[in-house]
């Protein structure tokens, strides 16, 4: 009877991965057609031109206010880099000064 418990349990843990699998799968495609579906071009002929011509009014202050974001977050990331760099030069200099000073310790 024991063999028989094993391969029971065993099936159960192989239905168990089969189904985790079935389940991760058809939610990665749900997904994918989901990002199909909000990504495709609207038909031009849908005849709602105050619907385009508010999403088009909507879509430039959006890309307004992003190129807005980029500029400042280019000159934020500047000074950090120049900052970063400013930095890396001091830490360098404190360590030549700590490894000749350990060198010399070392000569005596």
């Amino acid at each position: 009877m024991g063999k028989i418990d094993v391969f029971l349990e065993r099936e159960n843990v192989m239905g168990r991965w089969r189904s985790r699998m079935l389940l991760g799968l058809t939610m990665y495609f749900a997904g994918f057609a989901t990002a199909i579906y909000a990504l495709a071009p609207a038909p031009e002929s849908a005849g709602n031109s105050d619907a385009v011509a508010y999403h088009s009014r909507i879509g430039s202050e959006l890309n307004s206010r992003s190129e807005k974001f980029a500029i400042v977050f280019n000159s934020q990331m500047r000074k950090c880099l120049s900052f970063a760099e400013e930095k890396v030069v001091e830490v360098s200099e404190v360590v030549k000064a700590k490894l000749i000073e350990h060198q010399s310790d070392k000569t005596k």
